[in-house]
C-alpha cells in the first residue's frame, strides 16, 4: 500500500499552516523522518507502520505543544527512546490498537487523538473526552470499522478547506473557531463562558486582517488562496490590529461598555450568533476585562 493520501494531506496541512504564518516553512521537516527503530520494535509496531512513519513530514520538535486542530491535538515524535505510547491513544497501560496502526497526534488531555491504520488506510479521530467518552477503544474489536474511521482525504480534506476559508483562524498558538450557536444558547448566563466566547469572536475576526493582506478565502486550493497574500503586510497589519483591539477592550472595561458597543467598535460581523451575547449578563453586572 502506498499510503499516499496520508503523506499528501499531512504535507498539505502543514504547508497551509506555514502559508497562514501559523508556523514557519522551516518548521516542516521533510522525509525521511527519524524513527527510533529499537523503540519502535520494542513497541511492536509493524514494519509497514515503521516504514510509513519514516515517509511522513514532521514538525519542528520545538512545536510539540502547538495545536494542529482547534480542540487540541498535538504532533508526536517517533525519535523518542520509549514509543509505547504509539499504540496507546488514550494512555492506557496496555496497547489499545493493533501493531499495524499508530498514533499520529496526541489529544492534549481533552482534544483529539489521530490514529492511522496501515491495513485499512483509514484515519480515526478519537475523542476520548468528547464524542467517544463512553467507549474504550481497546474493547472494540476493530475500531477502524467504525463510521468515524474514514479515508484520510475525507477527514483531512475538510480541515484544510476550513483553513483556506479561514473558518479556522490561526491566532498565536491557537486555532480559533467561532462559538457554536446552539452551545451559546444553552450556556447563556454563565459569566465564565461569556468571557471565553467573546474572546473567540474577537480572535476569529483576525480573518479580516488576512483578507486585507490578500488572502483569498474563496479559493479551492492553497496555491490560489495564497497567490496575492503579502505575508510582510499581514504581519504589519496584525500588530496594528492587536494594538487597536486591545485599546478598545481596555477602554470598554474602564467605561463599562456593553457587548453590543464593543462588537460594533471592533467591526465584528453582525450575525445572529454574535448578538446572542448582547443580553447575556444580568442587568447591572459589568463584563470582565478582556485581554488578547
Amino acid at each position: 500500500m502506498s499510503h499516499e493520501p496520508l503523506v499528501t494531506n499531512l504535507t498539505l496541512l502543514y504547508q497551509t499552516f506555514a502559508a497562514l504564518h501559523y508556523i514557519s516553512p522551516t518548521d516542516i521537516f521533510s522525509p525521511p523522518t527519524t524513527v527510533n527503530l529499537d523503540a519502535a520494535t520494542e513497541a511492536a509496531l509493524s514494519s509497514e507502520a515503521i516504514a510509513l512513519l519514516q515517509r511522513l513530514p514532521q514538525l519542528n520538535p520545538d512545536l510539540y505543544s502547538l495545536p494542529i486542530l482547534p480542540n487540541g491535538s498535538q504532533s508526536v515524535f517517533y525519535d523518542d527512546g520509549d514509543l509505547d505510547w504509539s499504540r496507546r491513544p488514550t494512555f492506557q497501560p496496555e496497547p489499545e490498537i493493533s501493531k499495524h496502526a499508530f498514533v499520529l497526534s496526541n489529544p492534549n488531555i481533552y482534544g483529539t487523538s489521530l490514529i492511522y491504520d496501515t491495513t485499512s488506510e483509514k484515519l480515526l479521530p478519537w475523542e476520548a473526552w468528547g464524542k467517544h467518552v463512553d467507549l474504550e477503544i481497546a474493547e472494540i474489536e476493530n475500531p477502524f470499522e467504525m463510521d468515524d474511521a474514514k479515508p484520510v482525504e475525507q477527514i483531512m480534506g475538510p480541515w484544510i478547506e476550513k483553513l483556506l476559508r479561514l473558518d479556522w483562524v490561526p491566532f498565536g498558538e491557537e486555532l480559533i473557531t467561532e462559538p457554536d450557536e446552539a452551545n451559546l444558547v444553552a450556556m447563556k448566563g454563565d459569566v465564565d463562558v461569556l468571557e471565553h466566547d467573546q474572546l473567540r469572536f474577537i480572535k476569529s475576526s483576525l480573518r479580516n486582517v488576512y483578507l486585507a493582506a490578500g488572502w483569498n478565502d474563496t479559493a479551492n486550493d492553497l496555491e490560489t488562496a495564497k497567490k496575492e497574500f503579502d505575508g510582510d503586510l499581514f504581519e504589519i497589519k496584525k500588530l496594528e490590529w492587536m494594538k487597536r483591539t486591545q485599546e478598545i477592550l481596555d477602554q470598554a472595561y474602564d467605561e463599562g461598555w456593553t457587548w453590543s458597543r464593543i462588537r460594533t467598535d471592533l467591526g465584528l460581523a453582525n450575525s445572529g450568533k454574535v448578538t446572542i451575547l448582547d443580553d447575556w449578563l444580568p442587568e447591572g453586572e459589568q463584563m470582565r476585562h478582556i485581554g488578547l
